[in-house]
């Protein structure tokens, strides 16, 4: 027996079906039989008297016929009536015994279709316990999983928040540059960006000039700061940024001792 025949009910309400057909066909069978036999019972019981009028047919017909004669008649239709009987009972002893096969195999697999039916409602009703114990075991789980105290969500009232903003910056003027800086005490968190410095040693790369006018440049610039350091403070810085950058447009080789700005860009 298959374990596939538990589940799959489609095929055995498919068969059950083809069986009451088959029931019904038998059914038909035995009543066309039942009639037969009654025919024949009916037969049985008009013999004495289809005797009887052979006899007097017999007698009022002719007194010359012998005894012998009677007797032969009498056995012929004793004869007939045991061929009759037995071709009858042949004929429904043929036509009943695969009905009755049919029957007897049918009620066998009626009782293997009951006992497929219990064994699976056992089956579904084991898997039923399974799964609500797999759901209590689920809940216990789940309730012994929450966490205990209060959500990490929750902040203290006293505790500041912290702020990390990110600021781009294109370019930086420094007059000096250490490798070990403050910028961690300055509340920079962290600094990134490409780190350009532009001392080259090298002479006659810029023309005289130039470093005279730059020179110029610069003594105004400290002069107008140190007179008047709050309100020429932003001015200073936008023409000593222009002068830089003109300086860096013409020339990327400054010697060490005409400069005194280093150029750090950063990205």
């Amino acid at each position: 027996m298959s374990i596939k025949g538990f589940f799959n009910q489609k095929e055995n309400n498919d068969d059950i079906q083809k069986l009451k057909l088959k029931i019904n066909v038998i059914e038909q069978q035995v009543e066309k039989v039942k009639t037969i036999e009654t025919q024949l019972n009916r037969m049985v019981k008009l013999e004495p008297t289809l005797l009887k009028l052979a006899e007097e047919n017999k007698r009022e017909s002719s007194t010359s016929r012998t005894k012998e004669q009677n007797q032969l008649n009498k056995q012929t239709l004793k004869q007939l009536e045991i061929d009759i009987y037995s071709k009858v009972a042949k004929f429904i002893s043929n036509k009943l015994s695969p009905l009755q096969q049919n029957l007897i195999d049918m009620e066998n697999r009626l009782e293997l279709l009951e006992k497929e039916n219990n064994l699976l409602r056992e089956i579904i009703k084991k898997q039923y316990e399974q799964m609500n114990e797999f759901e209590n075991r689920i809940a216990r789980m789940e309730a012994s999983m929450q966490p205990i105290g209060p959500e990490p969500s929750q902040t203290r009232p006293d505790q500041q928040p912290i702020i990390i903003q990110k600021v781009n910056v294109e370019k930086i003027l420094l007059d000096k540059y250490e490798q070990t800086n403050n910028f961690g005490q300055l509340g920079i968190k962290e600094l990134s960006g490409q780190l350009n410095i532009g001392a080259t040693y090298g002479k006659g790369i810029i023309p005289a000039e130039l470093i005279e006018n730059l020179k110029e440049d610069l003594d105004e610039i400290k002069k107008k700061s140190s007179e008047d350091p709050l309100t020429d403070e932003s001015s200073s810085e936008n023409e000593e940024e222009e002068q830089s950058n003109n300086h860096t447009k013409k020339t990327q080789h400054p010697t060490d001792h005409d400069q005194n700005y280093d150029d750090i860009p950063i990205e």
